[in-house]
């Protein structure tokens, strides 16, 4: 195969030039924080001979993903494998603790932290492990990891790749830089077609390209359960009041959307609105916008403690890990980051709970479930705030359309394949085909 060629060069000199500067500031920072010392020294590669403890004659696989979202496909990927690869040893990464913490729970694998795209720490992690096979997931493309072990000849697959607008727009500027790269890829195998035509404008190898849908939900049919359902409302002190749920909610749609809780609270007295933020830094704008409007609100980390009961008809949610289980408690869910241009987030979660579920016009980066919900009526698009008003307003009224929707969504994401098998018999066909790199 070819090399990325002078462009990667550029990269890796600029990289290596942004490491020597950035050590002083790291040394620093492990003597003021060195309950971090582990992360950052995963973080430069120093993973020790991790290959020395799998069975002699193994294959090796890595599997990366970025976050917690990520992990749930490679705990999925990972049991499939071990079913088609009976010899198969895989270790799995991420780039946030949180992942990580995650990865450490998927049975029978190792967990690390990736490490920087640093050459001196990608040689160092992939000497660690020695992979025959490093599988990306979605589209975490890092310049260094890929040249180098291409070069080691270790097969590199993308998996459950997917390309957003933005992302696509950016990769495009760089396409000297990725186009070379994603061509030594010996598999893509992308969510749409869409990013399918997407990878190939990067210069991804047109016969090495597949369209196999998304492995994120495979599992989400078989994850909500009675139980998680009656904690949450305990937790909720609810007791036949609706409940309205807006999740992964984004800066600047915040404030329309505590106005429409507000309103929807004047025509339905009883209502329990649950507003949770993407990110925690958002809680305290949320928690003062409600103030300025004379709302009264709790806290989640407030409940479920002592006497901690809710009260307040509007509940903000300053934990995490804990959206999928709340999505139970709703009669009807709003998925955020779509009235304003930022892609969108997963409505498929809420439908998996035979809950209806609202977004607005933003939502390319889940296409592909929207295509599953819309079709039966499961998933309802709003342009702007008043008909999300308006969307919520009717269901919270009726309640056999809210059941006939969510029954409907539900049936739709029961009925699909899983993935993961798909994207295992990818990995197992790569592994036993040709020579493998150590």
């Amino acid at each position: 195969m070819r090399g990325p060629g002078l462009v990667w060069f550029g990269y890796w000199l600029m990289t290596f030039l942004a490491g020597v500067l950035a050590t002083p500031f790291v040394v620093v920072f492990l003597v003021c924080r060195p309950g971090r010392a582990r992360e950052f020294v995963q973080r430069l590669g120093f993973y020790g001979p991790l290959w020395k403890q799998a069975p002699s004659g193994a294959r090796r696989v890595w599997i990366h993903g970025s976050s917690v979202g990520e992990m749930n496909i490679a705990r999925a990927l990972a049991e499939s494998i071990r079913e088609q690869v009976e010899d198969a040893e895989i270790l799995v990464s991420a780039f946030t603790a949180t992942g990580v913490a995650r990865a450490a729970e998927i049975p029978g694998v190792r967990s690390v932290f990736f490490p920087m795209d640093l050459s001196c720490a990608v040689r160092r992690s992939l000497s660690a492990w020695r992979p025959h096979a490093l599988v990306i997931l979605e589209t975490e493309l890092w310049p260094n990891m890929m040249a180098l072990a291409g070069r080691r000849g270790t097969r590199l697959l993308l998996l459950n790749g997917r390309f957003s607008p933005r992302a696509f727009q950016s990769y495009r500027r760089w396409r000297a830089l990725f186009g070379p790269l994603l061509a030594r890829f010996d598999h893509l195998s992308m969510i749409t077609s869409l990013d399918r035509d997407r990878v190939l404008a990067l210069g991804g190898p047109k016969g090495r390209v597949s369209v196999d849908g998304n492995a994120k939900y495979d599992s989400l049919a078989e994850r909500p359960s009675a139980a998680t359902a009656d904690r949450v409302r305990r937790l909720l002190d609810l007791s036949g009041q609706p409940v309205f749920v807006a999740g992964s909610i984004r800066s600047p749609e915040e404030g329309p959307i505590i106005d429409v809780c507000c309103r929807l609270r004047r025509e339905i007295p009883d209502l329990v609105s649950i507003l949770i933020p993407r990110h925690l830094t958002r809680v305290e704008p949320i928690a003062a916008a409600l103030t300025e409007r004379g709302v009264a609100f709790q806290k989640r980390s407030e409940l479920g403690r002592g006497d901690g009961r809710r009260t307040a008809p509007v509940v903000v949610v300053d934990t995490m890990g804990e959206l999928f289980d709340l999505y139970s408690a709703a009669d009807v869910a709003f998925v955020g980051a779509s009235l304003v241009d930022l892609g969108g987030q997963n409505p498929l979660e809420p439908a998996a709970w035979g809950v209806p579920v609202l977004y607005g016009p933003s939502m390319e980066d889940f296409l592909d479930a929207t295509e599953i919900l819309e079709p039966v009526g499961a998933g309802i698009r709003v342009a702007d705030a008043e008909e999300l008003f308006q969307a919520a307003r009717r269901l919270l009224s009726d309640e056999d359309e809210r059941r006939r929707r969510g029954r409907a969504g539900q049936e739709a994401l029961a009925g699909r394949g899983r993935v993961a098998e798909v994207l295992a018999a990818r990995v197992a066909a790569i592994l036993r085909s040709g020579e493998h790199g150590q």
